[in-house]
């Protein structure tokens, strides 16, 4: 939708046709939402490859893109919480995260509420998704979660779906560093995250 031309204060649209051009009544327009999860798929890409490129680090004080630039440092709360902010899910500067800890065992973590496990929901930006409970592990969640985009709260890791198989993300692992501590790898296929269960999916709407 381009720009609009208003005529005896009805506002008209240009939209070719078949290879013709119409002036259409913006009366007659129904407004598309946004993919919103194509665009966290699109922007996580973006944003862990940067901090791959920029050899960051594991270290809190980024809040945004441009901190991350400037400081090269991350954790998994920042790369996802500036994905979601860049995608237009999240408030810009705002995190999301998870807690610390939030229990020693699956029934524990199963029985945790959302303001318990997660930080900053608040600060999501209403109609761009919704929270579910999993309380399974990452491969026997159910496939209709398992969707690129989708936000992933564990009780020590919040982390991006890159596929059915892998994840974006930015946790404190060894394997993950090289001997100077800077991220060689984002993109989890094995370990914790997919051992450990999964408290809720942050499921972001096409």
């Amino acid at each position: 939708k381009g720009k609009a031309t208003i005529v005896d204060g009805v506002k008209w649209y240009k939209a070719k046709i078949d290879g013709k051009k119409y002036w259409v009544n913006a009366k007659l327009l129904t407004p598309i939402a946004p993919d919103f999860r194509k665009l966290v798929s699109q922007k996580a890409k973006m944003v862990y490859e940067l901090i791959i490129k920029l050899g960051c680090k594991h270290q809190g004080g980024a809040k945004t893109l441009s901190q991350i630039k400037q400081k090269r440092i991350t954790t998994c709360a920042t790369s996802v919480s500036v994905a979601l902010q860049e995608a237009g899910v999240l408030r810009q500067g705002k995190l999301l995260s998870h807690t610390r800890k939030v229990g020693s065992s699956v029934a524990v973590r199963r029985k945790n509420t959302i303001g318990k496990a997660i930080s900053g929901t608040s600060n999501l930006i209403s109609g761009t998704y919704k929270i579910v409970k999993i309380g399974k592990t990452f491969r026997h969640m159910p496939a209709k979660y398992k969707k690129p985009g989708n936000v992933l709260v564990y009780d020590s890791n919040i982390a991006i779906i890159r596929d059915s198989q892998s994840m974006y993300s930015c946790n404190d692992g060894k394997s993950q560093k090289d001997r100077h501590g800077r991220y060689k790898s984002n993109i989890t296929r094995s370990g914790y995250n997919f051992t450990s269960p999964v408290l809720y999916c942050i499921v972001i709407f096409p």
